[in-house]
Parts: structure tokens; C-alpha cells; sequence
């Protein structure tokens, strides 16, 4: 068995969705909805009292129709209990957050409670149904377990880490998000790291009054919590051009402005929601349509009654113009081409089906793939040009051998 589950929080009200994938007697894969259920809070120990709760409920749904199907001519099968999930847990995919690892730690530790209390795979197996139903007294699982511990202390090492395996294996899509968080990061320290003059500061309202009219220490304030650069910018266009909020925004002021001149419309990346690449996809579309945007954003101005931008407006025609910030969506924008997108074409692709044929992919299967990842960031580390050599076949660039899925940001 391998757990899969994560999480959100709706109006302040967390939600757990989870799920196991089962590998059933003739070798199939079967996955099983666990269930969405609200949670008080998303720490691990809750998320795993969950689970034990649920599974205790599932458990006895099972037993209770089993009973009910028994016949004098067929004998009542064995009960049977949730402590067998976790013995037979081998594995979870999760996100890369701080409780889901530590969700990982508490999932072995159960693992191995079960292990001990049940006294062994090999005790276990040669129980009588009678005696597996015995165990259930507090007693004798109190003994058991004391019993278990010191059989599986005396078994071969190799047996116990059959017993305990437990592979905790990270979603392939947190990993683009966790490198798109650390890159930015580590853009914004670079331009002072290497004293040159960075992307410029892309204040709000009240930052900006202060540092225009304020003491030293308020302008200096001003200047330390604003920030500037590619995501600063895409995260401003995100809220002007595709607000979440369909209330807010120029969404269908844009659309129209874009059919007006150039027959079809434009739709900007949904930064303003959670979505996997849609920065980076940002960062091509800021590059592609710079000088559209700036058009549309003097046409829009000279529209209004006072013929002024809001500050979100201004500061967007400012990042547009901004040669630092511009430098910065062309370095993240090739990172997406070269290596984010189509590092997500080879995990979801059904290419796998033609490198292992008639085998099921899991998570372990892609270790192939994180290697050569690696690799190829060691090689544009060392001589980041060859991205945009003219001599170099562009399909060497690139993880998966597969054409640019945007050329015309690359060209």
C-alpha cells in the first residue's frame, strides 16, 4: 500500500483529501478514494488521526457486511483490522511541506508499532483465524507487542528492513514551485551580491507617500519592505489582467482591447491563482507582449476622466521598462523552457509506456529522470551560453530532447 493525500483551506476551514493505491493478489494497481473530510488544523498528528479514524470506520462497514453475508454454510471470515494498512505501508507521495515529512516519520513509527504488536510477519502468518481474533483483547495485544518487539529485534536485518520499509517520495510539480521560490531568492541577492544596480522597487501606495514625504527612517522603512523584480512584476499583471476576483481587474477591458487591434485576445497567465508553471508561463508572455501591454496601458489611462494611472498601473508600466526586471524574466522564462516544462512533459507523458514498456510507472521509476536533470543543471551552471548558442542543436538543450514549447520566447 502507498498513501497519496494533501491539503487545503477554504473560508478558513481546512480540508485533507486522501487516498491509497492498493496492489491487489494478481498484481493490479488499484487506487481508493480515502475520502476529503475538514480537519481543525493541518498539523501531522491530526492529519494521522484522521486516517486512523477513517480507516477504523471503513474497517467496520467491512466486518459489518461480512457478518451480514455469513450463512450456516459459510463460516464468518476473519475480522479484519485497520493495523493491517499500516503494516502493508510502503510508501506515500506527498508535497515537499514540513508536516507532510514529519507525517512521513509518523507513518514509520506506526509502522513499526504495528510490526511489534502483531509480533512479527512470520508470528503474524501462522496465527489461527481464532487467534488473530483473540488478539484483540487489550491484554493480549499489550503482550504481543512486548513479545513482538523481542522477536523482531532477533530477526535477520534484512527481514526487518522488509518489514519497515517506507518510502516517502515528493510530487514532481512542488518541486518546479520549491525552484521557482529558491531561484527568485536567489535573483533578488545577486544584483547586491555581484554590486550592480538591481530591478527597481515597485511600491504600494502608502510605501511610496512615505518615501517621497517621510523622515530618513520612514523612506529608508519604504525602501527595505518593497521589493521589486520578474515576480514582483507578473504578480502586479496577474492581479491587472486576470484578478481572481472577476469584480476587479481590466480582464475584459484587455480582452476587447486585444480584439480591437490584433483580431484575437490575450490571455495572461493565471498567476492570481495556485497553478503549476503559470510563472513561468508569465515570464514568457511578459517578454512576448511587452510593448502590447505598455500600448494598452496609455490607451487605458487616456480613457479615464482624470487621465491618471492607479499606482498598481503605474508600477506595471514601470516594471515593463525596467531593463533589470526584464533581465530577469528572460533568465527565469529560459529556466521554464529548458527545464521546468519539459521536465513535467516526461513525468506526466505517456513516452514512459515506450521507455518501460508493459510496467506501470510509480514515483521510484523517475529517479532516472531527477539524475539527468541534475546533470544538465551542472552543465548550463558551468557555461550557462550554450542556452543560447546559435551553433548548438537546440534539442541538446533541453531535458526531454522535445521542442521549445515556446520559440518564439527563446528566438
Amino acid at each position: 500500500i502507498t498513501y497519496c493525500g494533501d491539503g487545503t483551506t477554504l473560508k478558513n476551514v481546512t480540508y485533507e483529501s486522501q487516498s491509497a493505491n492498493i496492489k491487489d493478489a494478481e498484481g493490479k494497481h488499484i487506487q481508493y478514494s480515502l475520502g476529503i473530510h475538514s480537519a481543525v488544523n493541518h498539523r501531522s498528528e491530526t492529519q494521522l488521526a484522521g486516517l486512523e479514524e477513517r480507516l477504523e470506520s471503513m474497517f467496520d462497514t467491512y466486518n459489518r457486511y461480512q457478518q451480514l453475508q455469513t450463512t450456516s454454510s459459510s463460516p464468518a471470515p476473519a475480522t479484519a483490522k485497520p493495523q493491517m494498512f499500516f503494516l502493508k505501508l510502503e510508501g506515500s507521495m506527498t508535497d515537499h511541506a514540513a508536516d507532510q515529512k514529519y507525517l512521513d516519520a509518523l507513518f514509520e513509527e506506526a509502522k513499526q508499532d504495528t510490526t511489534n504488536a502483531l509480533g512479527g510477519l512470520e508470528v503474524w502468518n501462522v496465527l489461527s483465524a481464532a487467534a488473530q481474533k483473540e488478539k484483540k483483547e487489550k491484554v493480549y495485544h499489550d503482550l504481543c507487542h512486548q513479545l513482538g518487539e523481542d522477536d523482531f529485534c532477533q530477526m535477520p536485518l534484512a527481514d526487518q528492513k522488509e518489514l519497515l520499509r517506507f518510502i516517502a517520495a515528493g510530487c514532481g510539480m512542488h518541486k518546479g514551485l520549491t525552484v521557482i521560490k529558491a531561484g527568485n531568492a536567489a535573483l533578488m541577492l545577486w544584483w547586491d551580491q555581484n554590486r550592480l544596480t538591481g530591478p527597481i522597487k515597485l511600491m504600494n501606495k502608502d510605501n511610496k507617500a512615505a518615501a517621497k514625504i517621510g523622515n530618513d527612517a520612514a523612506k529608508q522603512r519604504a525602501e527595505d519592505v518593497s521589493c521589486g523584480g520578474g515576480a514582483k512584476l507578473w504578480d502586479i499583471a496577474g492581479n491587472i489582467l486576470r484578478n481572481k476576483d472577476p469584480k476587479k481587474g481590466h480582464q475584459d477591458a484587455f480582452k476587447n482591447w486585444c480584439i480591437c487591434h490584433f483580431g484575437y485576445s490575450i490571455t495572461f497567465a493565471d498567476t492570481s491563482n495556485t497553478q503549476f508553471q503559470s510563472h513561468y508561463d508569465a515570464a514568457c508572455d511578459l517578454l512576448i507582449n511587452t510593448s502590447h501591454y505598455i500600448d494598452y496601458l496609455k490607451d487605458y489611462k487616456d480613457k479615464k476622466d482624470n487621465c491618471t494611472y492607479t499606482n498598481m498601473e503605474y508600477n506595471f508600466l514601470l516594471g515593463l521598462q525596467d531593463i533589470p526586471i526584464i533581465e530577469e524574466l528572460c533568465g527565469l522564462a529560459l529556466y521554464g523552457q529548458a527545464v521546468s516544462v519539459s521536465y513535467m512533459r516526461v513525468i506526466q507523458h505517456p513516452m514512459w509506456v515506450i521507455w518501460h514498456p508493459m510496467h506501470e510507472v510509480n514515483a521510484l521509476d523517475l529517479c532516472g529522470i531527477h539524475s539527468q536533470v541534475s546533470a544538465f543543471l551542472a552543465k548550463v551552471a558551468a557555461d550557462p551560453e550554450i542556452l543560447l548558442s546559435p551553433t548548438t542543436d537546440f534539442m541538446t538543450l533541453i531535458v526531454d530532447g522535445q521542442h521549445w514549447a515556446h520559440p518564439e520566447v527563446v528566438f
